[in-house]
């Protein structure tokens, strides 16, 4: 079968590692584009990545933050979820960096 997503390559069935946040889901059967390297969960599997995505508290953790004024500077504040699985603490410091125009980076330094 022809790849979804490129048209070109050919897809085959592999066990494939699911990394969520930069941690392992688990390994699911998926098909996988020889040229383009896409992977595709079928429903199943897709509904097993949930599970056990929930399973260890990761799901959902994306949050929408407003920016706001604290004195002359913007201040974004982090969900107490985001918080807890970063193990944020008052008094941490941190590196923050533009990737580009539209997105930051923020790296933990201790």
């Amino acid at each position: 079968m022809k790849c979804y997503l490129c048209g070109k390559g050919k897809l085959e069935g592999m066990q494939v590692e699911h990394k969520l946040y930069g941690l392992v889901i688990g390994k699911y059967p998926a098909e996988v584009c020889d040229s383009c390297g896409e992977v595709f969960y079928d429903e199943k599997a897709s509904e097993e990545i949930e599970r056990d995505t929930k399973a260890k508290g990761l799901y959902g953790l994306s949050a929408k933050a407003r920016v706001t004024q604290i004195g002359d500077s913007l201040g974004i504040t982090i969900s107490k979820p985001i918080s807890r699985f970063l193990k944020l603490k008052k008094g941490d410091t941190a590196l923050i960096r533009p990737e580009s125009g539209r997105r930051i980076i923020i790296e933990l330094t201790d």
